[in-house]
């Protein structure tokens, strides 16, 4: 029995190939019996599944359908990821968990956040900051600040995804699902500006300005500036940046400017030492 599904499987195989190559046409058979692999529940379904969704899209030997093709194309990709997110793959359970949540404009939240949660459990940084996203947003499951800032927190901390570290910055400043905290909010501001995230380089600026959760340090807002104007290409947020800068040198020293001049080349230089900048 088993060598017939083999043997089965691949005479399919040879005529997808055949038709995929314009020599055949489609009859309805044979169509009936690529259908019918392809929603198999083995590794021949993902090669059905392409054939079709090519089939489909080109119209060999079939009417031209796009929208049929581009089923196939999705069920092809979703079974691709799959397997092995099945068997414990965190990085295909996070990119089954993408696929579920943009899916080509045919998404499901709640799948998504069921793969997200798997991977974030073994420890995926990714997976751990869109699972924060989705407690954030109400995506998949039902809205929760305090959720998301646990999760955002645990991509944050390991290894430093600098974009969870802006959004605990955000969401300390804000008070949204901790308690508002600007010294903590500052705290990880400095994490994501460091890791290179502007906004957070921005916001340093306000906060050592006006002394807003950290003691005021002219120099080191001036610091920031300097470092957030090398680190943008956009040049209106150039310009803008600029401009700060020009305000804060109205209510500096010499000595003030030239310490904050420093600093920015300080750490350049020990981010071009880590190979970082």
């Amino acid at each position: 029995m088993k060598t017939n599904l083999v043997t089965g499987g691949l005479l399919l195989a040879i005529v997808a190939v055949l038709l995929l190559s314009s020599r055949w046409s489609c009859d309805r058979a044979t169509l009936r019996d690529m259908r019918l692999a392809a929603v198999q529940d083995d590794t021949r379904a993902i090669g059905m599944q392409t054939a079709l969704s090519e089939i489909y899209c080109i119209g060999y030997g079939v009417q031209q359908d796009i929208d049929e093709g581009l089923k196939w194309r999705r069920r092809s990709e979703e079974s691709r990821l799959r397997q092995p997110a099945e068997s414990g793959d965190a990085r295909s359970q996070y990119a089954l968990g993408v696929y579920y949540y943009l899916a080509g404009g045919v998404t499901n939240p709640a799948e998504a956040v069921k793969w997200f949660r798997r991977a974030a459990e073994q420890g995926d940084v990714l997976a751990q900051s869109q699972l924060g996203y989705c407690y954030r947003n109400g995506q998949g499951v039902e809205q929760d600040l305090t959720e998301a800032v646990k999760w955002f927190r645990k991509s944050a901390e390991p290894r430093g995804s600098s974009e969870a570290q802006l959004i605990l910055g955000e969401a300390f400043e804000k008070g949204d699902g901790v308690a508002r905290n600007l010294s903590e909010a500052a705290k990880w501001y400095r994490k994501a500006a460091e890791n290179g995230q502007l906004s957070a380089q921005q916001k340093l600026v306000t906060y050592y300005e006006n002394g807003m959760g950290v003691p005021q340090d002219l120099s080191e807002a001036y610091m920031w500036t300097i470092i957030a104007v090398e680190g943008t290409g956009i040049e209106s947020l150039k310009k803008d940046l600029l401009n700060t800068r020009d305000k804060l040198t109205l209510s500096m020293t010499h000595d003030q400017i030239a310490e904050g001049q420093k600093r920015a080349g300080e750490f350049v230089a020990k981010k071009q030492g880590k190979n970082e900048y």
